[in-house]
C-alpha cells in the first residue's frame, strides 16, 4: 500500500502506511517489542547498507542479519531511496525502518544491491547519514556476469544470448573511457561493466573511507557462511547469532555457461582484478 501511495505521489500517506507496516513486522518477530516505547518516527538513519554487488549474495546475508535478535530490519530488503527516490525526502526513507532502532541496543539496515553501481550515491550517503557502514560483497565476475545475464533474461529484460551479450558489451567497452566506466550504471547489456569492481568500488571508498567498509568474497560467504556472518557481526557492533541453517535466498537457476566463454570472461577480468586486489589490499584469486 506503501508503494501504491507513493506512485501516486501521496507522500505523506505513505510514509504513515510505511510506519504502521514497521511495527507490525517488529512486533510479529518478537512480540515483547510491543511493551516498549516506541517514538512517533525514526530520527536517525540506518546503522548499515548492503550496498551490491547484484547476484553476489546479498538476499542471504539480509535473510540472516533478519534472524539475528538485536537487528530489526527495513519492512522491505530493497528500498531503492538513494537512486529512485531521493527526491521523496528524508522522511519516506526514514519512514521504511522501525522506530525502534533509534535506541542503541538495536540496528537497522536495508540491502539494495544496486547502489554500488551509483558512484554519486556514496556522496549522498555522506551528506545524510555519513556514520551509516557499508556491507559489500563481490563474486568472481564472470560468474557475476553470466548470473546477471540470465537473471535479465529470466526476468524479461533481455531476450539476447549470452556469447552475443558479452560479445557486444566487450566491444563497446573498448571504446570508452576509465571516467565513464566509473560514471556509467546501466545500459544494455551491462553484464561486464556492473563487474568491474574496482571502477566502481573505489568513488565509495574515496568518498566515505575504508574504515566504513566490510568487503567479502562471495565463494567464501556461500562456502561458510557461518564464519562470513561473524565477520559481519564484528564489524556492526553485535554479538554472535548461529543459525542451524543457512540457505541461499533468492538463487538464480540457469544452465552453466559454455566453458570456453567462462574462460574468456576470465582473462578478460584478470587485469581489472588485480587492480582491485591492489588497491583494497584483499586477494580474491578468482578463477
Amino acid at each position: 500500500m506503501g508503494d501504491a501511495l507513493t506512485q501516486q505521489d501521496r507522500v505523506s500517506e505513505a510514509i504513515e502506511c510505511y510506519q504502521k507496516a514497521c511495527y507490525q513486522r517488529a512486533i510479529q518477530t518478537y512480540p515483547h517489542l510491543s511493551q516498549l516505547d516506541w517514538q512517533e518516527k525514526q530520527i536517525t538513519g540506518p546503522d548499515f547498507i548492503i550496498a551490491g554487488a547484484s547476484k553476489s549474495g546479498t538476499s542471504s546475508i539480509y535473510h540472516y542479519l533478519d534472524h539475528h535478535p538485536q537487528v530489526l530490519l527495513s519492512h522491505k530488503k530493497e528500498i531503492d531511496f538513494y537512486w529512485k527516490n531521493f527526491q521523496r525526502g528524508i522522511d519516506w526513507y526514514l519512514a521504511h525502518f522501525p522506530s525502534i532502532t533509534d535506541r542503541s541496543d538495536f540496528l537497522t539496515g536495508e540491502a539494495t544491491p544496486n547502489y554500488l553501481r551509483f558512484p554519486y550515491i556514496a556522496r549522498r550517503i555522506k551528506d545524510t547519514f555519513p556514520k551509516t557502514k557499508i556491507i559489500i560483497l563481490l563474486r568472481n565476475p564472470a560468474d557475476r556476469a553470466i548470473s546477471w545475464h540470465y537473471h535479465k533474461f529470466n526476468t524479461g529484460l533481455t531476450s539476447e544470448d549470452l556469447s552475443t551479450a558479452i560479445a557486444t558489451e566487450m566491444e563497446r567497452l573498448t571504446t570508452i573511457t576509465e571516467e565513464e566506466i566509473t560514471k556509467t550504471s546501466f545500459y544494455n547489456p551491462d553484464n561486464l561493466i556492473s563487474s568491474l569492481y574496482y571502477y566502481k568500488i573505489r568513488p565509495w571508498i574515496e568518498t566515505l573511507g575504508r574504515e566504513q567498509f566490510l568487503i567479502l568474497k562471495s565463494e567464501d560467504f556461500y562456502q561458510n557462511p557461518a564464519r562470513e556472518m561473524k565477520a559481519v557481526h564484528k564489524f556492526l557492533g553485535l554479538s554472535e547469532c548461529t543459525l542451524e541453517k543457512y540457505p541461499k535466498v533468492n538463487a538464480g537457476t540457469y544452465n552453466e555457461a559454455d566453458s570456453s566463454l567462462r574462460a574468456t570472461l576470465i582473462e578478460y577480468f584478470a587485469p581489472y582484478n588485480q587492480r582491485l586486489e591492489e588497491y583494497l589490499g584483499m586477494q580474491f584469486n578468482w578463477i
